[in-house]
């Protein structure tokens, strides 16, 4: 995850998107600087705050002093204290979303601007303009995605998880500095050279990451959204894929169980979590060529936030790929031609289980939830009506879960852990999945199933009834 001081790094490198003639869009890389400036700036009234060298096509944005200043005193703060209040707390986010955010909206005004915009009345008429879109046309169906579309392809499992395992797994960067990846040619390089699993690693080596902080199950919302647009798109009879999404914050919001009418302390949040996976980088290996070095492409690459109509928008380019290559795999294995699937409802079902209700993105113990992927995966995979999972193989598969218990010095601390992500991974197995309704024999109860303890690790297992 970037870290919050590389936030008032001055020079960055942005991916904006950018319509073509014919109505294409089209990402590209931007630089940008952020200049320091004496006095306030309304970004939203006030015509061309940016400036943007015509030779170059840098652009720079200026910022009033204050906020960084403010930005670095809060954080000092937070690492030697006094805590921060609550309020202080509300500006340190709301200046994160600042820093994180103002270089893609001057770079996205710069490139975008209309030719007329120079005038507050045209930039008021543009702004009514967007407002008035309707959800349906330009926002991301979200109505179509009813549960969690967790990947159970044993190859490509970890293909949304931390846990480097299989052909393809994600991992995190200190660091963006260097990085950027070209649509036009589907790479990613590092200062001009193509980036593989390989270089990713050397950039990566000797840093120490923490895991702990990424939304997971919010990752996991957003790639069944994809994959719920896609399948919409095949069903439709069209066949070009949608390459970036718009989603309006309520209807995200009301798929992870909350409610529709946000505060700005949620949409901040949901920001925040959603520019953090621009850290995460994807490594996914050719199916023909399993043992060769991966290829390495952006996580989430965040096109911005629209206060206007309250939407984010990103695309994927990994989590296209990762989609992409499960229906090659599925095509080498039954023949299939994408433009003769005569189901396009049942595309690429075997490769997931649609078992996990949304809902369980708004869950705070994320370990929990983390514990659930993991035994909800290898159920569906079982093909053994008793189904026994080891508790060394939960872990496996959870290492946010692994960290957490390795930075736990205790061990009454350690188990307490434990108990409290198992058993609330036991509740929620029952409460936010259908496992029951599939297999009604199948039990979840902290006394049947147990709470494992440091000690008993390595040796525990868990027993569930796999039978209609």
């Amino acid at each position: 995850m970037e870290k919050d001081s590389d936030l008032l790094n001055k020079k960055k490198t942005v991916q904006i998107s950018v319509t073509d003639k014919d109505g294409k869009e089209h990402p590209i890389d931007v630089e940008t600087e952020m200049v320091p400036v004496g006095h306030e700036i309304n970004y939203q009234t006030e015509n061309e705050w940016w400036s943007k060298d015509p030779e170059t096509g840098k652009v720079y944005a200026p910022i009033p002093e204050h906020y960084a200043l403010h930005f670095q005193e809060l954080q000092a703060r937070m690492k030697s204290g006094p805590p921060l209040t609550e309020n202080e707390n509300r500006v340190y986010e709301a200046l994160k979303v600042v820093l994180q955010e103002l270089p893609v909206f001057a770079a996205d005004n710069a490139y975008n601007a209309q030719p007329n915009a120079s005038s507050l009345e045209s930039i008021e008429h543009e702004t009514k303009k967007r407002t008035n879109r309707t959800r349906k046309k330009d926002y991301v169906d979200t109505s179509l995605t009813k549960h969690i579309s967790l990947i159970i392809d044993q190859e490509y499992e970890s293909g949304l998880s931390l846990r480097k395992s299989g052909s393809a797994y994600l991992t995190p960067l200190e660091s963006t500095d260097g990085l950027n990846y070209d649509a036009n040619t589907g790479k990613l390089y590092f200062e001009g050279v193509p980036v593989s699993e390989a270089k990713l690693e050397e950039i990566s080596r000797g840093k120490v990451v923490e895991i702990g902080e990424f939304d997971l199950p919010l990752l996991k919302l957003f790639y069944s959204i994809i994959l719920a647009d896609i399948k919409n798109t095949i069903n439709q009879n069209q066949y070009a894929i949608n390459e970036s999404f718009t989603i309006y914050l309520p209807d995200l919001a009301e798929l992870m169980g909350k409610g529709r009418n946000l505060s700005d302390n949620d949409i901040i949040m949901l920001r925040n979590k959603t520019g953090a996976f621009q850290t995460i980088y994807g490594i996914i290996r050719d199916p023909k060529y399993p043992k060769r070095i991966g290829s390495a492409l952006p996580l989430l690459v965040s096109l911005g936030y629209d206060d206007t109509t309250n939407t984010i928008r990103f695309s994927s380019p990994y989590m296209l790929r990762l989609i992409q290559t499960l229906y090659n795999v599925k095509v080498r294995q039954s023949k299939l031609n994408l433009n003769k699937i005569t189901e396009p409802a049942k595309f690429l079902i075997s490769e997931h289980t649609d078992i996990i209700y949304t809902s369980i993105a708004k869950e705070r113990n994320k370990r929990a939830v983390e514990i659930v992927f993991a035994i909800v995966t290898m159920i569906e995979q079982s093909t053994d009506e008793n189904v026994c999972i080891t508790v060394r193989d939960i872990f496996d598969r959870s290492p946010q879960l692994v960290e957490a218990l390795n930075n736990t010095i205790r061990t009454a601390n350690k188990n307490t852990l434990l108990k409290r992500a198992f058993s609330k991974a036991y509740e929620l197995l029952e409460k936010k999945t259908t496992l029951k309704e599939h297999y009604p024999y199948m039990v979840f109860s902290e006394e049947l199933l147990g709470i494992p303890t440091v000690s008993t690790l390595n040796e525990m297992k868990l027993h569930f009834i796999k039978k209609k």
